[in-house]
Order: structure tokens, then C-alpha cells, then sequence
């Protein structure tokens, strides 16, 4: 049995009522996926952007934030790493620009170095297996 009839129901005042409450329910709804939102999002983020209180990562929307993630991945959060092996010097994971072209020469330079003469297990430090929250499985 509704609480409100069937021919009360099509007066103005009670469609303006209902209509507040549907209001009232979205608003409801709303104010709760927002906050899961900012959670999920919370936990993808790293050292690099957990400071940025926003429903959709950054690095989703922007090419240049999520190869500035790359780099903090590969080098495992390690700015002196990135700063040694870019030649540059940066202070953060924040100054990390894009490369506007890669020179495909170069890579197949590099690739032809690295089977003649490959790194031993002392020389290089694996990236992408540490980090705040990571813990390497092997």
C-alpha cells in the first residue's frame, strides 16, 4: 500500500516532492562514489603524484605524467639513477620530460651493444621491482 494515493500523486506539490527526494537520493549517492573514487585512485598513485587529490589519475589524461611514472618505475624512485642515466639533473621525478623524437638509429646502436657486450648481475640493479609499497616477488 504507497503512502501517497494514486490521485494524489499528480498534484504539483507532491511532484515537486518527489522530485526532492530523488534529488535528495542522487546527491546521496554522489557524496559516496566520490570519496571511492578518490580512493581508488589513491591507490595507483606513487611518490610522484600522491599529493594530487583528483577521482582520475593524472597520468591517464597526460602523456608527459605517465612517462614522468615510467621513468620513476624503471628506476625504482631512485632520482639519482634517472639523473645519471639521462644525463641530466633533475631534482624530481617532476622535471622528467617526454623525448620529443626517439632516433630509431640510436636504439638499434643500443640493442647491438648490449648483445655484444651484455651488463653482468652486478652492473645494473633491475628496475620496476622496488619501491614505496612494492615488494619484489623474486
Amino acid at each position: 500500500m504507497p503512502i501517497i494515493g494514486t490521485v494524489g500523486a499528480k498534484s504539483p506539490k507532491i511532484r515537486i516532492l518527489h522530485s526532492l527526494i530523488h534529488l535528495v537520493l542522487c546527491l546521496g549517492a554522489v557524496s559516496m562514489v566520490y570519496p571511492m573514487m578518490l580512493m581508488v585512485s589513491g591507490s595507483v598513485k606513487s611518490n610522484l603524484d600522491k599529493n594530487e587529490m583528483d577521482p582520475i589519475p593524472k597520468y591517464f589524461r597526460d602523456e608527459v605524467h605517465l612517462f614522468r611514472k615510467y621513468v620513476e618505475a624503471k628506476y625504482n624512485e631512485k632520482v639519482d639513477f634517472a639523473r645519471g642515466a639521462h644525463r641530466t639533473n633533475y631534482f624530481s621525478f617532476e622535471d622528467v620530460e617526454k623525448p620529443e623524437f626517439v632516433v630509431a638509429p640510436f636504439i638499434e646502436d643500443w640493442k647491438s651493444y648490449l648483445t655484444a657486450n651484455p651488463p653482468s648481475t652486478t652492473q645494473i640493479e633491475p628496475g620496476f621491482a622496488s619501491g614505496a609499497g612494492i615488494i619484489p616477488k623474486n
